[in-house]
C-alpha cells in the first residue's frame, strides 16, 4: 500500500492525466482510490458478460449480477474502470463465443455503452481465436485475409458512436427490467437530455417483450430511433 501511494504521487506529479491500472482478478475496491489506481481490470464483468452471450445465466440474473458490482463501488470507481473482454492471460473472446461473429459484435456493443474504460486486446478486433495463454499471444494477422471484417467494421462504428455521443461514456448508467424475456438484457446511459437504451437480444430470433421506461424522462418525445438499424420505436 505505501509503495502504491508513492507511486501514484509521483506519477500523477508528471503527468495529472496518467491512468493508472491494477492487474487484480477479484472485486476490490480498496485497489480503487487516491492511495491506489484509478481502475482494476474488471474481469468479473466480463465474466457476467460471457455467462449471459453463452446461455450460462438468463437476463434477469446478468442484471443482479451487475447491481452487484454497482453497489460494491461508488459511481467515480466504477467509471474508472478497465473494462475487457480478453487478456493476455484468457482465452480469446472469438473463441470463447464459439466463432460466434454476431455474440462478439454484441459483447462490444454492451462494452463500449458501459461505464468504465472499454479496452481491446490486440486482435480481438479482427476476430483472433486462441485457447488459453499461451495460445491467446499468437501474433496479430497482417494478411488482410485472415481478418474478420464484419467485427471490424462493427467496432470502429460503436468506436465512432461513443466519441460522437459523450452520454455513452459518461452518462448515468441505469439498468432497466422486461417482461422475463430470458434472452434480453437492457440498460440505459442519461445526460442531460440526450437517453441511450441498449437492449441486447442474446438468441437468434426476433422476439416482443414490454421494456419498462417509467423511471426515465421521455416525456418530451414520443419515437426513438434504433441508431445501428431502420427502426422507429413508439413509446406508450
Amino acid at each position: 500500500d505505501t509503495f502504491w501511494d508513492k507511486f501514484r504521487y509521483e506519477v500523477k506529479r508528471i503527468n495529472p492525466n496518467a491512468y493508472l491500472v491494477g492487474e487484480i482478478w477479484e472485486a476490490l475496491p480498496k485497489w480503487v482510490d487516491e492511495k491506489h489506481f484509478d481502475g482494476i481490470m474488471n474481469y468479473p464483468l466480463r465474466d457476467y458478460f460471457i455467462r449471459f452471450l453463452t446461455g450460462k445465466i438468463v437476463g434477469e440474473t446478468l442484471n443482479i449480477k451487475i447491481s452487484d458490482l454497482l453497489n460494491l463501488y461508488s459511481e467515480d470507481q466504477f467509471y474508472g474502470m478497465f473494462n475487457l473482454l480478453g487478456s493476455h492471460d484468457t482465452e480469446r473472446i472469438f473463441t470463447i463465443l464459439n466463432s460466434d461473429s454476431q455474440l462478439v459484435k454484441l459483447a462490444y456493443l454492451m462494452l463500449f455503452t458501459f461505464p468504465g474504460v472499454p479496452v481491446i486486446y490486440y486482435g480481438d478486433e479482427v476476430g483472433v481465436s486462441g485457447g488459453k495463454d499461451p495460445e491467446c499471444r499468437k501474433s496479430f494477422p497482417w494478411d488482410s485475409q485472415t481478418k474478420n471484417i464484419d467485427i471490424f467494421i462493427w467496432i470502429k462504428k460503436i468506436i465512432q458512436f461513443r466519441k460522437i455521443f459523450p452520454t455513452l461514456s459518461s452518462g448515468k448508467f441505469y439498468l432497466l427490467q422486461n417482461s422475463n424475456r430470458d434472452d434480453i438484457f437492457s440498460f440505459t446511459r442519461v445526460k442531460n437530455e440526450q437517453q441511450f437504451i441498449i437492449i441486447i437480444n442474446r438468441s437468434t430470433k426476433f422476439t416482443s417483450f414490454e421494456l419498462d421506461i417509467s423511471t426515465l424522462n421521455f416525456s418530451y418525445k414520443k419515437i426513438i430511433n434504433n441508431l445501428l438499424g431502420d427502426e422507429s420505436f413508439t413509446i406508450e
